[in-house]
């Protein structure tokens, strides 16, 4: 049988306290541009353009029509998407709105919810997201708040509510109480587990780009090239083929009929039998 507690303890202690790096989310919104990972036809798609695209295709409201279904006050301005960033890069907006030829109405829900972003999703996306895990949790019977499917009590609930992570870890590890902090994603000085040094850039792996198959690339002009003119030829070159065969085999059977009449050794019938085939025609 395997040993649970003893596999979460090694866990538990192979884990060391990290700080998270913050990631700019307009580099993940905008870091694929161009190609996307994957075979051949997907390394030459725009994520972002295919992802409006599909919005589209499924009929997504606009961005302001999004915003009047989520309770939010439409926007009038193209400047108000995103104050923020339009005093930045106020030209943005400006070639933005020559795209949609001046109708902000007609602004799509994802390069929308894209623009609010300032140090997370903006106001948009937040109410979309939080909207979905409301629905989520509501439509989930088994839910521990979910009151209608008895389960727990008003004491077991409040007992619940008051259990930290920290409680959890230390009910199914060894782990003594004062072993982990209290709070057990955030650590600052005097806490146990202490961090050994802060994860920079310099000590992650480098990223590599998604390679673009081109076929004009690493000289391969001249094979295309020449894939295209024999494939070009080959239909007249196999209809040169039938009529070479086609002429063969009619000089062929010319040669057997020519053949054929100089064997023939038909004799004309006796007279008896003609005159007998005469009368009975006749």
């Amino acid at each position: 049988m395997l040993n649970t507690t003893g596999v979460v303890d090694l866990i538990i202690n192979k884990i060391k306290v990290i700080k998270v790096i913050n990631i700019d989310v307009y580099w993940w919104a905008f870091s694929p541009l161009d190609y996307m990972y994957g075979p051949l036809r997907f390394s030459r798609s725009d994520l972002v353009a295919l992802t409006v695209q599909r919005g589209r295709d499924f009929g997504l409201p606009s961005y302001n029509q999004v915003r009047e279904g989520l309770g939010l006050v439409p926007v009038e301005r193209w400047g108000d998407v995103n104050p923020q960033l339009n005093t930045t890069n106020p030209q943005l907006f400006r070639d933005l709105a020559d795209l949609y030829h001046g109708d902000i109405s007609k602004l799509e829900l994802f390069p929308g919810g894209l623009l609010e972003s300032v140090d997370g999703p903006g106001q948009v996306f937040s109410t979309i997201i939080l909207d979905q895990f409301n629905r989520i949790r509501n439509g989930d019977r088994f839910w521990f708040e979910n009151t209608q499917n008895g389960l727990f009590t008003a004491e077991e609930l409040q007992a619940i509510r008051n259990t930290t992570f920290h409680d959890v870890i230390t009910a199914v590890t060894g782990a003594e109480a004062e072993d982990i902090q209290k709070r057990v994603f955030f650590w600052k000085d005097g806490d146990p587990c202490p961090q050994p040094s802060q994860v920079t850039t310099s000590e992650l792996h480098p990223c590599t780009n998604a390679t673009k198959l081109n076929y004009f690339d690493a000289g391969s002009k001249a094979g295309f090239g020449i894939l295209v003119i024999c494939l070009f030829l080959f239909p007249v070159v196999s209809f040169l083929m039938a009529l070479v065969v086609a002429y063969f085999r009619k000089s062929k059977f010319k040669k057997f009929q020519k053949r054929g009449g100089a064997n023939d050794t038909t004799k004309e019938p006796a007279a008896g039998i003609t005159g007998v085939y005469q009368v009975i025609v006749f």
